[in-house]
């Protein structure tokens, strides 16, 4: 309103539409400031953003490409596609545009960590031993040093070089907490501060369920959530949120009312992405808000996902988590502690809301799918479909750590993973030997 010339007031507005989930009138916006500023390239590549958020693939794409016509060097607007390319599934697109990032900076790292994770080391040897040979000292910060070495510890992965791959990493984790400290206390904290609040309130205390319509899966990153998810999501009914925070938007506007409204805000929000029957939300941390879930929404199940403890800590070891929460997970030891306060919290859930959570073991999924994929359908309460075996074929997308694994077929070969990094891994082991954690806890729960 105060100066409708500028493009940078549009930007910031965009942006914060998008922050507060509201898709629908950032594109708006971000289409009146497209024609305005018909050669800033940067609306364009938010409207790729924006599309892909809400599903809507080929409108992404589209904008994207538009995005990079008007900025052809430009590196954030090149990687952005590299990455959308992944998420849809189309790694071979996605390598290319990373490469062209790489020809005009050399020194953009995410983009060798992104290329890392994707490549093929037998067939893009090149590719392979340009990771290799970066050195550190080339790289002036922090961030873009600790980028390198988990790109180095991927490599070293893929060529079955357990030791060197343990050892960087290493390295990598011990970098990432100088400039991102660990946070264990303070997710611990507002965990128990919610459990203790809502068990003091009795209104907490009964389900509400009616019918389904909103699937949470929660639980610990690269626990098997996103393979949970992709299995679920192909379901021509359902939608992926992904790791969607709307449900905090929702909690937010009904606490005065004691989230008497918490089931019509919920849907309202969800509707800014997608109408279909059934959504799911893997925003892990869910967790947190099981109370809430099962109390005052009328339409919610709940599936908690967890692996072996020391396979899913060295998982988020190698993950380097980007976003805000997760700064945790380059601490072994902070990991463990945080994997046994789950533990404590769900065996509590579980006992106050008995059959309203649906405890899933990844392990027993990757080893059994049909079997365990078939009781997960039947607790929905959704139709056999064999499409269900074969989530890669998702025409979904999945933006996450875990979206390589995804696009595979389901396997065990990480099962037992841990073993690998011996050297490294026995710090954890030795702390639930300390703290008396049995490493089959959560199977026992649930058996």
């Amino acid at each position: 309103e105060l100066n409708p010339k500028l493009w940078q007031g549009f930007h910031n507005l965009v942006k914060i539409l998008i922050n507060l989930h509201r898709p629908k009138e950032a594109i708006d916006i971000a289409m009146t400031a497209k024609n305005l500023f018909s050669n800033n390239h940067l609306f364009s590549g938010l409207l790729g953003d924006i599309y892909s958020d809400i599903g809507n693939f080929e409108e992404a794409e589209k904008y994207y490409k538009i995005a990079i016509s008007l900025a052809p060097n430009d590196d954030e607007t090149l990687y952005s596609f590299a990455n959308f390319s992944m998420g849809i599934g189309n790694k071979i697109e996605s390598i290319k545009y990373l490469n062209k990032v790489l020809e005009n900076n050399p020194k953009h790292t995410i983009s060798y960590y992104l290329l890392s994770t994707i490549i093929n080391v037998e067939k893009d040897q090149d590719i392979k031993n340009k990771i290799i040979r970066l050195k550190l000292d080339d790289f002036k910060t922090n961030n873009d040093r600790f980028n390198i070495l988990f790109s180095k510890s991927h490599i070293f992965h893929k060529l079955n070089e357990f030791s060197k791959s343990g050892k960087v990493l290493t390295q990598a984790n011990d970098l990432k907490l100088k400039d991102k400290p660990s946070n264990v206390k303070e997710v611990i904290n507002l965990a128990q501060t919610i459990k203790d609040k809502t068990s003091l309130d009795k209104s907490f205390d009964i389900s509400r369920f009616n019918c389904l319509r909103d699937i949470f899966i929660v639980g610990l990153p690269r626990s098997g959530s996103t393979l949970v998810e992709s299995i679920i999501g192909m379901n021509r009914d359902v939608y992926n949120l992904g790791e969607n925070s709307i449900l905090l938007n929702a909690l937010l506007e009904s606490e005065e009312s004691n989230y008497a409204e918490l089931d019509e805000l919920y849907l309202k929000y969800s509707n800014y992405f997608s109408s279909k029957k059934y959504t799911t939300n893997k925003l892990l941390s869910n967790y947190m808000y099981i109370p809430h879930l099962i109390s005052k929404l009328e339409h919610s199940k709940v599936i908690y996902t967890f692996r072996h403890p020391l396979d899913n800590l060295l998982s988020m070891y190698r993950a380097k988590f980007t976003g805000i929460g997760n700064e945790y997970s380059s601490s072994l030891i902070d990991s463990a502690r945080y994997y046994i306060y789950q533990f404590k919290i769900m065996s509590f859930y579980k006992e106050k809301y008995k059959k309203c959570i649906y405890f899933l073991n990844y392990d027993r999924l990757v080893n059994k799918p049909e079997f365990e994929i078939r009781k997960l359908v039947s607790w929905l309460g959704f139709d056999w479909d064999d499409s269900y075996l074969y989530p890669y074929k998702s025409q979904q997308a999945f933006f996450t750590a875990s979206n390589v694994q995804v696009r595979s077929p389901i396997n065990n070969k990480s099962v037992g993973g841990w073993e690998k990094y011996s050297k490294i891994m026995n710090e954890p082991l030795n702390y639930f030997i300390q703290n008396d954690f049995s490493l089959d806890s959560f199977e026992n729960l649930i058996d």
